[in-house]
């Protein structure tokens, strides 16, 4: 799609938007800068295999890594043609080998842990912290995670 002609994606109802997300088996995420994208959601809850670059800075905390190998979230090194061709081709194979089963564990996994009120609960969780001097909010940065305001513990 067009950046600026969505119209083909988003005059669909949403069971039909959803219908066309469960037409893949996988779906490669590219972040707009490292961003940890609600399209990995989508895609998990649709039952899709991911494969997602290793420069979003927060994913291992938003997902952790045994969960991630379990639902068949593959890590890439490098966004070259010939390893995306490759993590693909293994994305289609763990799809086809886990078959339902694996499609019911991404979307339950969704269903249980990143909808709407477990983002509340975790900003609330924030907020608390931040209140009981646990938590403090900082501007911060570096060269694997993006420059801007983020909550880091006691120091």
């Amino acid at each position: 799609m067009e950046p600026n002609e969505r119209s083909r994606y988003f005059s669909k109802t949403r069971a039909d938007r959803f219908r066309e997300w469960m037409e893949h088996k996988s779906t490669l995420i590219l972040p707009v800068d490292r961003d940890l994208s609600t399209r990995i959601f989508d895609a998990l809850l649709a039952g899709q295999v991911l494969l997602v670059p290793n420069v979003i800075a927060d994913f291992d905390e938003v997902i952790p890594p045994t969960r991630q190998a379990e639902l068949g979230i593959f890590r890439l090194q490098r966004l070259d043609v010939d390893v995306i061709r490759q993590a693909a081709a293994h994305a289609v194979r763990f799809f086809d080998e886990t078959g339902i089963e694996g499609v019911r564990a991404r979307h339950r996994y969704v269903l249980d842990n990143h909808m709407m009120v477990h983002r509340t609960r975790t900003m609330l969780h924030c907020i608390k912290g931040v209140a009981a001097r646990q938590l403090f909010v900082v501007f911060d940065g570096n060269a694997s995670m993006p420059y801007g305001l983020h909550l880091v513990g006691p120091r």
